[in-house]
């Protein structure tokens, strides 16, 4: 009887452990994330991300999306808007469908197609894109500041490492590596410079939901062209499009008021007031006194 009573209890707690490990390990996650980043010498960014995710049908059932940030603060407090290229998605090595769709901050990527549901396996997606207006020009050191890791996807990292390089003769001065929600100051990374100019960023643990890496890179000047002014007009211009539109727009619409006020709203001019000396025809002096003091 004892050896009937064991058996039972033995075989579910196999049972349990064995499915929660289905389950643990079955979850929609990310299992690999690395970005390559490759600065030229104008300073576009040339950024390659390869994505290795679990797919089990349950978020995860035509594809994937990324965010892309597009629209940065100033220190001043002033917003600059830079310029994004998508050039290529694919899934395990095949081109695939894509679209994109503008965010309040930026752009997201939009990878599968709409009457395809994928199979319960895992799958990578590889994102090229180039984006410009990245670098910072200060007077000693010029720098970049660029979230390696996005932010964006509601999936667990399992592991994330990403790479800058810059052209030959920049020399990397200093860096340094943020991890976890936007805006943190965690520096749950390890930083790995591969020669003087090229650099490497690895979690040191499993990133959450939300959680990414942020690498910051100071160099020699020199290296990247500064823009130069035709640059900067055609920036000011794109960064204050919107304000100028705005205006542009409340003296439009003051401009039609005006003119449809003195079209049909103004009031019509009135006629000369003469005095008279002696009662209208008609009326006696008893009726008119009766007009002007409502009595007699």
């Amino acid at each position: 009887m004892q050896r009937f009573i064991k058996f039972p209890l033995y075989t579910l707690f196999i049972f349990f452990v064995s499915g929660w490990l289905t389950f643990a390990f079955a979850q929609e996650r990310i299992l690999d994330y690395q970005t390559d980043v490759t600065v030229l010498e104008d300073g576009t960014l040339l950024v390659t991300e390869t994505i290795q995710v679990q797919a089990q049908g349950q978020q995860i059932k035509r594809g994937i999306y990324r965010d892309i940030p597009t629209t940065y603060d100033n220190p001043d407090g002033s917003r600059h808007h830079v310029d994004f290229i998508l050039t290529d998605v694919t899934r395990d090595g095949q081109p695939e469908n894509f679209h994109t769709k503008a965010q309040a901050n930026g752009t997201r990527i939009y990878i599968g197609s709409q009457n395809v549901i994928l199979p319960t396996a895992r799958y990578t997606y590889q994102i090229r894109y180039q984006m410009k207006r990245m670098i910072q020009f200060g007077d000693s050191t010029d720098e970049l500041f660029f979230n390696v890791i996005g932010t964006g996807f509601v999936f667990p990292i399992d592991r994330a490492k990403a790479r800058i390089q810059l052209p030959e003769n920049a020399i990397i001065s200093d860096s340094i590596a943020y991890t976890g929600r936007q805006g943190s100051r965690e520096h749950n990374a390890n930083l790995s410079p591969i020669n003087s100019h090229t650099i490497e960023v690895e979690s040191s643990q499993p990133l959450s939901p939300y959680e990414g890496i942020s690498l910051a890179v100071a160099w020699n000047k020199g290296v990247i062209s500064e823009p130069t002014l035709a640059d900067k007009l055609r920036w000011a211009w794109k960064d204050g499009m919107l304000i100028l539109i705005a205006i542009a727009g409340f003296a439009a619409t003051g401009l039609y008021l005006y003119f449809a006020w003195s079209k049909v709203g103004r009031d019509p001019s009135k006629d000369t007031i003469i005095a008279r000396f002696t009662p209208p025809k008609d009326l006696s002096p008893a009726a008119c006194q009766l007009i002007l003091d409502r009595k007699y």
